[in-house]
Order: structure tokens, then sequence, then C-alpha cells
């Protein structure tokens, strides 16, 4: 954890209600930053897969960046890959998770939708996911 007296730190030790003091954590300025930071630390393995008598060669992270975010890229929630480890990326209440923090995805998921208002609250919808995620890999 950095302490150099950054506000935004400051705001994240507020909110946290005292957890900060449990739950390792570190501040990030982007969310790009982070991201490459959490892959650079795992190794990339390569895998070959069979289709149709093709060989495919097939890079994957040993961790999945999964955003939480409706967009015309995006799967159910219940449909995403969660069978490596996951990073889960929210947006917050008014702009979401932004295109250019979209693009950094290995997937994009959504919880599907009807009627006239078609959003959630942003901890509502992680602890969604969360759950599933979780439900998954048990």
């Amino acid at each position: 954890m950095r302490t150099d007296g950054n506000s935004a730190q400051s705001e994240n030790k507020k909110a946290s209600i005292g957890t900060y003091k449990i739950v390792p954590w570190e501040y990030k300025t982007t969310v790009k930053e982070a991201i490459e930071e959490i892959k650079s630390k795992i190794k990339r393995q390569k895998s070959k897969i069979q289709v149709k008598s093709q060989k495919l060669h097939v890079t994957s992270y040993m961790l999945q960046v999964v955003a939480v975010e409706q967009s015309l890229k995006s799967i159910p929630y219940t449909q995403g890959d969660y069978s490596t480890p996951v990073a889960l990326i929210v947006g917050n209440e008014t702009f979401g998770v932004l295109p250019e923090t979209l693009a950094l995805a290995d997937q994009i998921v959504e919880i599907p939708m009807w009627g006239v208002n078609k959003s959630l609250n942003v901890i509502v919808s992680a602890a969604i996911v969360f759950y599933w995620v979780l439900k998954e890999k048990r």
C-alpha cells in the first residue's frame, strides 16, 4: 500500500470503514496501470487446441480480466469463462466502465435486464457477478 498522502487514497480509507487495515490493497492511478501490473506478475501460458483438424495457437493469461458492463460486445455473466483466476472491473454509477478500460478486458459480461430502467447499482452488480464467479469455482 502506498502512503503518499494521495487524497483518493484517503477517500478509499474512509469509505472502507476500517477494513483497509485487514484487507491488502494498493492504490493505482489508472485501471490500465493496475491491469498491466497484475498481468506482468502472472506468466503467460500457451496452449494448442484441436478444432476440426486445425491447430490453433491460443495465448491465454492465467488471469481473466472481466469487465462488468452493458456493451455491444458483452455476454450474459452466466456465460462468462471463469476457469482461471479472475480480476473484475466495475465502473462507477455515472459513467460505467470507460471504453478505453473495456478495451483492456479479456471479456465483457453483463447482467441481462428487461424493462425501461436497465441499470443496477454498481455494488449490487459487482456482488451478483462475484457470487456467480465464486459459485462456478466451487
